[in-house]
């Protein structure tokens, strides 16, 4: 209801390259040639929204962990890593598009703004309760039975929590994100 009041808006456009990123990245685990998509899908999100800033700290969480995980692939992942990143400089503004991420997201001009809100802050659609609710779930769940293909996804929520929590639009990011490991740990689980 909420993305229907403000209508279509860049950001929520940009939720679209990150949810590709997430399915190469848990693909590419097994499929190391998936990973040759990722340049052409930054070269579109740099001119799409600075979300991509984001996208390159998630690749950087997975191809790190695999990087250790996965010595056959370590220079497929380099080389990747490095097109990936010069591919982000290839936009109108160059490396001014990281400058913007980093004035933008550090502005303190953002307490004024409702979406940079904390979560718990007079908003109806955060939904803390569910939020909390799945936070337990993915750190019981690490702690419960962890596993190596989980190590990225973690690292994503702990880097990624405390942002959550005092601006609800990160929301979103940690939801599309997390998502996959969400889903892989609740089938380990065997309900009678």
């Amino acid at each position: 209801e909420t993305g229907i009041r403000e209508g279509l808006r860049s950001q929520v456009l940009a939720f679209l390259p990150l949810a590709c990123l997430m399915y190469l990245l848990h693909k590419g685990r097994d499929n190391p040639k998936m990973f040759s998509w990722i340049p052409p899908l930054f070269f579109i999100w740099i001119n799409l929204h600075g979300t991509f800033a984001f996208g390159v700290l998630v690749l950087g969480a997975f191809f790190a962990s695999y990087f250790f995980e996965f010595k056959a692939y370590r220079k497929r992942l380099v080389t990747i890593g490095i097109i990936t990143f010069l591919v982000t400089l290839w936009n109108p503004f160059t490396y001014h598009s990281y400058l913007e991420v980093i004035r933008h997201t550090g502005s303190p001009y953002l307490q004024n703004v409702f979406e940079w809100l904390p979560i718990y802050v007079n908003c109806n659609d955060c939904n803390v309760p569910v939020f909390s609710a799945y936070l337990i779930i993915l750190i019981a769940a690490a702690i419960v039975k962890p596993q190596k293909s989980d190590i990225p996804y973690f690292l994503i929520v702990l880097g990624l929590t405390y942002q959550t929590v005092m601006a609800r639009r990160y929301l979103p990011l940690f939801a599309i994100s997390t998502f996959p490991l969400f889903l892989s740990l609740i089938t380990r689980f065997k309900v009678n």
